[in-house]
């Protein structure tokens, strides 16, 4: 499946980091420094065109979470096929 995707800003598009992966690796276009116990929304530079009836899912890599206190806050991130602004 091909979906649209454009970059609001100098951001690499969403790639598979090995061969075989079930998800793509995305990254924030800025760095962050967040403080113990804040939360904070970050941008990720990407537009996308989900096709109806899909939906797209943010979620934390397993190694990332077990490695460090840093977590999303409604993981699983749901993206509706209608939302086209900035993920």
């Amino acid at each position: 499946m091909s979906i649209p995707c454009e970059l609001c800003k100098e951001v690499s598009l969403p790639h598979y980091a090995k061969e075989g992966d079930a998800g793509m690796d995305i990254y924030s276009p800025e760095e962050y420094d967040i403080a113990p116990g804040e939360s904070i929304i970050i941008p990720t530079g990407l537009k996308v065109a989900i096709p109806q009836g899909y939906a797209l899912l943010i979620q934390p890599r397993s190694g990332q979470s077990a490695k460090t206190k840093l977590r999303i806050a409604n993981t699983p991130g749901l993206i509706d096929s209608g939302y086209r602004d900035e993920i």
